[in-house]
């Protein structure tokens, strides 16, 4: 059994709540002490999953955990949780504080959309992007034999 005194907090991360129980090694650097972890990636990618499919509500440093794992810049998360890239900054620096919870379910719909489709993830985005130029323009409909449609 593994005691508390024997688990390493991996604060390289950015979250509070991870420790590691092994699957890493300290050794010293000029620099002071360093931690090599085996296979971050995968170690990342789980506490990515536990992030999105944990029953607690997401906060500013889980935010910013997984804008960096999805790759998005503040202003990307920005759009896809509806708010200026402000926002996102006043968000993961309040890294204790729950973000909204219209963000929260944003954000866990993105990157299940993300995981199981990243072609139409992309395409979201670039759409969320052409949002801020774009204005509605008259769209005419017309009925087929298989419904109505868009006109051409």
């Amino acid at each position: 059994m593994t005691t508390d005194h024997s688990l390493f907090p991996y604060e390289g991360c950015g979250l509070d709540w991870v420790f590691l129980a092994n699957g890493y090694t300290i050794h010293e650097t000029p620099y002071g002490q360093g931690i090599a972890i085996q296979d971050a990636d995968s170690l990342h990618k789980v506490v990515l999953r536990e992030i999105i499919t944990s029953p607690h509500p997401i906060r500013g440093q889980e935010l910013r955990f997984i804008r960096s794992m999805l790759d998005l810049s503040q202003e990307g998360m920005g759009k896809i949780i509806g708010v200026q890239r402000l926002q996102v900054t006043r968000m993961e620096a309040n890294r204790k504080k729950p973000i909204t919870p219209s963000a929260d379910r944003a954000v866990r719909m993105f990157f299940a959309l993300q995981q199981h489709d990243r072609a139409l993830a992309d395409r979201i985005l670039e759409l969320l992007n052409e949002f801020d130029d774009q204005e509605h323009k008259r769209t005419t409909f017309t009925p087929s034999d298989h419904g109505w449609m868009r006109a051409a």
